[in-house]
C-alpha cells in the first residue's frame, strides 16, 4: 500500500524527468484533471464504397453526353457504352482523344495556310469547339476514371478506408458528423 505508492510517485518522477531530458515530451501542454483533446487531423481522409460508385456512375454520365457532343463535332461513330465492359471506356477516351488531337492539329494547318481572317476565324471556332472536349477527357475523365478504379480496387469487399492508411477501415465515433 503506502509504501509502493510511495515507490511509484517516485518511479512516476523520474520517468517524467527522463522522457523531458531526451525530448520525447514538453511540460507546455499538462493537464491534470483528465482533459480529452480530440486530434482531428485528416478527418475527412476516409473513402466511401458507395460514394465511389455513385461518383463513377456520374462521371460515365457525363462521359456518354461529351461522346455524344464529340459525336456531333465530328460525325464519328459514336456507339453506346455498355456496362458490360467497364475497362472498354478508358480505350475509348483514349482513341476518342488521338482522333481529337488529329483533328485539332489538321484545323491549326490549315489556320497557317489561310490569308482571309473570316475563314481563319471560323476555323478557329472550330478548332477551339474541339480542343475543348479533348481538354476535358485528359485532364478530367481519364485522371477521375483511374482514380476510381484505384479506389474500387482499394475498397475490395470493405465499404470504406482511410486515404492515409489504405489497409485501416474506418470506425466512426457518434459524435463524428
Amino acid at each position: 500500500g503506502v509504501r509502493m505508492r510511495a515507490l511509484m510517485d517516485e518511479l512516476f518522477e523520474t520517468m517524467i524527468r527522463k522522457l523531458i531530458a531526451d525530448h520525447y515530451i514538453t511540460m507546455e501542454n499538462y493537464f491534470l484533471d483528465g482533459t480529452k483533446i480530440e486530434a482531428d487531423a485528416n478527418k475527412y481522409s476516409f473513402v466511401w464504397k458507395k460514394s465511389t460508385l455513385h461518383f463513377e456512375k456520374k462521371l460515365k454520365e457525363k462521359v456518354q453526353a461529351t461522346l455524344a457532343h464529340i459525336h456531333m463535332l465530328t460525325q464519328q461513330e459514336a456507339g453506346e457504352y455498355t456496362a458490360e465492359a467497364p475497362d472498354e471506356l478508358p480505350a475509348r477516351l483514349e482513341e476518342t482523344a488521338a482522333i481529337l488531337e488529329e483533328k485539332v492539329e489538321d484545323l491549326t494547318e490549315q489556320m497557317a495556310q489561310v490569308n482571309d481572317s473570316e475563314a481563319r476565324k471560323a476555323l478557329r471556332k472550330e478548332r477551339s469547339a474541339l480542343k475543348q472536349p479533348l481538354k476535358q477527357i485528359r485532364e478530367d475523365f481519364l485522371p477521375r476514371l483511374a482514380q476510381y478504379e484505384q479506389q474500387k480496387a482499394c475498397l475490395g469487399n470493405r465499404n470504406n478506408y482511410s486515404k492515409t492508411d489504405p489497409d485501416a477501415t474506418f470506425m466512426r465515433m457518434k459524435e463524428d458528423h
